[in-house]
């Protein structure tokens, strides 16, 4: 057993080194699926961590110091290792990372002082739909059921954030109330939007769009409408 648990922590060294090599020459998309396996398999937890002690979790292992984990220290390079997890689907493993390498809010990046192993670094958008703050979000509320349906492909971000309550419908707005948009359209053009808006909102809105644009004679028009319809 300790010479399986040998072999594996090697063969998990040797895969820290190449990922490291990768994401330092942006060359991610060629260990994609090297990463997949190697976050699949928790190979990370044959390491043991600067501390001596096995790592806690994936983002534990990322931001170790290099000789010890993946080392990662820059903006460029965790986008990059965001885009590859993402590509199978490991929404939970960027979570770990992304808890450990956000910036406190308002506080610009320091310089690592002697014996002061990390320091966050991660920017994370203003824009409360922003994928990040959505998924951080998400774990917060322990919505990791929605988490899981964003890793397997079967919800975007956004929607997860809506179902959650973490993110609100904004009717108001869009291309059909973008007023000033609609204005520099040609006539054909501002003809189909018309004709889509007024199919798209429903027989009874479109009876009561008719009485309120004919005035007296609307009732009779929408009556005609709605049997039309019908």
């Amino acid at each position: 057993m300790h010479v399986v648990f040998s072999t594996a922590a090697v063969r998990a060294k040797r895969d820290t080194r190449a990922l490291q090599r990768a994401l330092t020459h942006g060359a991610v998309g060629a260990w994609i699926n090297q990463l997949h396996y190697f976050v699949s398999l928790e190979r990370w937890r044959y390491l043991r961590s600067s501390r001596g002690t096995p790592y806690e979790d994936f983002g534990e292992y990322v931001c170790d110091d290099a000789r010890y984990g993946l080392g990662l220290r820059d903006e460029k390079a965790a986008r990059l290792l965001k885009t590859a997890l993402f590509m199978h689907g490991h929404v939970l493993a960027w979570l770990g990372v992304l808890r450990r390498i956000v910036r406190p809010k308002g506080r610009p990046p320091k310089t690592p002082t002697p014996g002061e192993l990390f320091v966050p670094f991660y920017k994370l958008s203003a824009s409360a739909s922003a994928t990040d703050r959505i998924i951080l979000a998400l774990a917060d509320a322990n919505r990791f059921d929605l988490l899981e349906e964003i890793g397997a492909k079967r919800l975007k971000a956004k929607a997860a954030g809506v179902a959650a309550g973490i993110l609100k419908v904004d009717h108001s707005r869009g291309p059909a109330c973008d007023i000033a948009r609609l204005q520099t359209m040609s006539n054909s053009a501002k003809l189909k939007w018309a004709l889509r808006v007024f199919h798209t909102i429903g027989i009874d809105a479109q009876c009561d769009f008719l009485e309120r644009v004919l005035g007296s004679h609307g009732e009779d028009v929408s009556a005609q409408w709605r049997r039309r319809r019908q």
